[in-house]
């Protein structure tokens, strides 16, 4: 599903609504299991599927208002991680196909 991902922490603190707005990231966004991993991952991927936001052990929290809400952490050293929340904003994509 094609969204709009905006990420509501920073070094696990919370952003302002402004600063919130600057984390504008668009892809492909895919939820679930990966590779035999027990942890349920959200993952936003460019056309080609190349991953450039990964939320750890993310969790679904909320459908409202034209959004989802994922809570989980993010990795910021080799084995260190800090809590994050994605909004993502679902965009509507029409494929014709022949």
């Amino acid at each position: 599903m094609f969204c709009t991902v905006y990420q509501l922490r920073r070094n696990g603190q919370r952003l302002s609504p402004a600063e919130v707005k600057k984390t504008e990231a668009k892809g492909n966004l895919s939820f679930g299991k990966r590779g035999g991993h027990p942890v349920t991952d959200a993952r936003l991927s460019d056309n080609e599927g190349t991953e450039f936001l990964v939320l750890e052990h993310a969790m679904l929290q909320k459908i409202e208002k034209g959004g989802l809400l994922f809570k989980g952490l993010e990795r910021v050293g080799y084995n260190e991680h800090v809590r994050q929340g994605w909004w993502c904003v679902p965009e509507a994509r029409v494929s014709i196909q022949e």
